[in-house]
């Protein structure tokens, strides 16, 4: 995850602490796993915390970078 992951998304991480507060406020019974499944694993609901939402980590990728390799071999010519 680490090397594929934009850096300054770490940053992020209170967001994501307060959010799961704030949603263990309203539902004590609510596991951290059961808050990482309703963000990040289901489609995205549009609810009334959906800007919120959006603020989380890892939740959209800002910057992408993608590496092309080609590599050809040549016979050697013997004369």
């Amino acid at each position: 995850m680490l090397s594929f992951s934009e850096l300054h998304q770490f940053l992020r991480m209170p967001v994501l602490i307060q959010h799961f507060i704030e949603h263990r406020q309203q539902d004590p019974s609510l596991s951290l796993l059961g808050f990482l499944n309703l963000h990040y694993i289901h489609q995205y609901i549009h609810d009334e915390d959906y800007q919120q939402d959006q603020q989380l980590p890892f939740r959209h990728s800002d910057c992408c970078v993608t590496y092309t390799t080609v590599c050809c071999e040549t016979l050697a010519i013997l004369l």
